[in-house]
């Protein structure tokens, strides 16, 4: 008996002129839960029918339990579906369907066999409810009840926890889990990779029909690098970045020393005296704890450069054709 649960080979799927699945090959052993993610219009369910013998390859080889999925019953008793958004027809209440369906399948004690499935997802209390009453999350459970009969060896579930709530979407992952504890292949498709980070083995991730990536959740997963943030209760202290020094321009051309990073200019140092006079006209009604720029404006910054004190007014003459505000070079005639 081969290992291999399902084996498909540069399997295409055409739709007219629409590629929906394109050269995809994958390999998913026996008793592994394994996922198949993507986003929307990825080609994750038209793959999931192909490999359930609902839809042909258009080139390309499928092999389903070690034998051609699209031969007449050839897998009966082999395999349950969840197709996505699976309708339960009307007419019926839950408990007969199931039973009905057992019976189409082939297994003995129909009653019985639908009675665990509906226990299995938590359905019991619906086993005389018309199937048109059911909500979306209990009608998706019964699809899944139906699934489980018989316990077959490969169980496909196309996104089985899609519009669920929390409560019964962690029921639904709790069957999934009881199944790999026993030992049943379980191809699981999704968009969500947190769910399936949870539940598989390892997965295959699907791109605009074509495969971009397969291998263990580990390897899907690995990052070069990680970093941990730790939450504490308590004041934060947010560290200021350091201030650059400034250099002055003097009214005599020169430089003097950089100004010390959290001193105002005029300001002693500590142990010091402050002049007589107080601080110089710039520093004057300056906001307490900001370091003084220079002078706004480009015309300011220039008059502060050409000598005049930090502060002080100037009024550059205007020349026609010049952007206001703006001062010749010197020699330039004025």
């Amino acid at each position: 008996m081969s290992e291999r649960a399902i084996e498909i080979l540069e399997a295409t799927r055409r739709f007219g002129t629409k590629v929906a699945v394109d050269g995809v090959s994958l390999s998913i052993q026996r008793g592994e839960v394994y996922g198949l993610i993507g986003p929307n219009g990825a080609g994750k369910t038209t793959t999931f029918s192909m490999m359930c013998g609902y839809l042909r390859p258009t080139r390309g080889t499928v092999r389903v339990m070690g034998v051609d999925p699209f031969a007449d019953g050839a897998l009966k008793g082999k395999i349950g579906v969840l197709p996505q958004d699976a309708m339960l027809p009307g007419g019926w209440k839950v408990g007969p369907l199931l039973m009905y369906w057992a019976r189409l399948s082939g297994l003995d004690a129909p009653e019985k066999e639908a009675r665990t499935s509906l226990e299995r997802v938590g359905l019991m209390e619906a086993w005389g409810v018309d199937t048109h009453a059911l909500s979306h999350g209990m009608a998706k459970r019964a699809a899944l009840a139906q699934a489980l009969m018989g316990r077959p060896p490969l169980v496909l579930l196309d996104e089985p926890t899609a519009g669920l709530d929390p409560r019964i979407a962690n029921q639904v992952r709790q069957v999934i889990r009881e199944m790999k504890d026993q030992q049943t292949t379980v191809v699981v498709s999704s968009h969500n990779l947190q769910e399936l980070e949870q539940l598989c083995d390892a997965a295959a991730i699907l791109d605009r029909g074509k495969l971009a990536q397969a291998g263990t959740m580990a390897e899907l997963t690995a990052q070069g690098a990680e970093f941990r943030v730790q939450v504490a209760h308590g004041t934060v202290i947010i560290p200021e970045p350091p201030v650059p020094a400034r250099r002055h321009v003097g009214a005599d051309g020169g430089r003097d020393a950089p100004a010390h990073p959290l001193r105002r200019p005029g300001i002693p140092a500590r142990g010091g005296h402050q002049p007589r006079g107080g601080p110089p006209a710039a520093d004057r009604g300056a906001h307490p704890g900001r370091l003084p720029g220079p002078p706004a404006g480009r015309a300011g910054a220039a008059a502060h450069v050409a000598g005049g004190p930090p502060g002080a007014k100037r009024n550059p003459r205007k020349i026609p054709g010049e952007t206001p505000g703006r001062l010749r070079s010197p020699g330039s005639g004025w």
